[in-house]
């Protein structure tokens, strides 16, 4: 059970730390802030799912405990992604007003 709870809890502290390294090369202020954001996050899906995949094929694991583990590690990381992103967003400077003459 231990090896289940613990290769459930990295998978999902993995896709944190992916989220937070993709964060961090790509500026806010970049045109291709959004398009990079959502790329990475479909890259991350496809590489937690191969993850999972891999796990459930080749290692001898419990399923319920690494769910268990896998499941919250997840939200968590979601979590701290969608906060680390709003705060990032809301730090930047406000658009100077357009001036009609």
């Amino acid at each position: 059970m231990g090896l289940s709870v613990t290769l459930g809890a990295a998978i999902g502290i993995g896709y944190g730390l992916m989220a937070y390294g993709m964060q961090r090369l790509v500026a806010p202020t970049s045109p291709l802030f959004m398009g990079m954001m959502l790329i990475g996050m479909l890259a991350r899906m496809v590489l937690l799912l191969g993850a999972v995949a891999i796990v459930a094929i080749f290692v001898p694991i419990e399923k319920t405990p690494f769910v268990l583990a896998l499941v919250p590690a997840l939200l968590v990381s979601l979590a701290a992604e969608a906060w680390l992103s709003y705060k990032r967003l809301t730090r930047l400077p406000a658009p100077a007003p357009e001036t009609t003459t």
